[in-house]
């Protein structure tokens, strides 16, 4: 499976975690360390390799300034 890499951002997602969109598009969630629990993140690319929808998950991201904050996959 290919790399994610971010395409578009929405300005509620750059206030929440304090990236600029330049930061951002561009470059994946790995790449930028927004996982803070490798094992979510497994979890839900099992289920997308399975072809199983991932809908409705809050998933743990990391801030730029080092904390945390959930996302909601819908």
């Amino acid at each position: 499976m290919r790399s994610a890499v971010i395409v578009r951002v929405n300005r509620a997602f750059q206030e929440l975690f304090g990236f600029s969109e330049n930061e951002l598009v561009g470059h994946g969630p790995h790449e930028l360390g927004l996982w803070p629990d490798a094992g979510r993140r497994e979890q839900m690319l099992d289920e997308l390799r399975r072809g199983t929808p991932v809908r409705d998950w809050l998933l743990p991201f990391r801030r730029k300034d080092g904390s945390t904050g959930e996302v909601q996959v819908a």
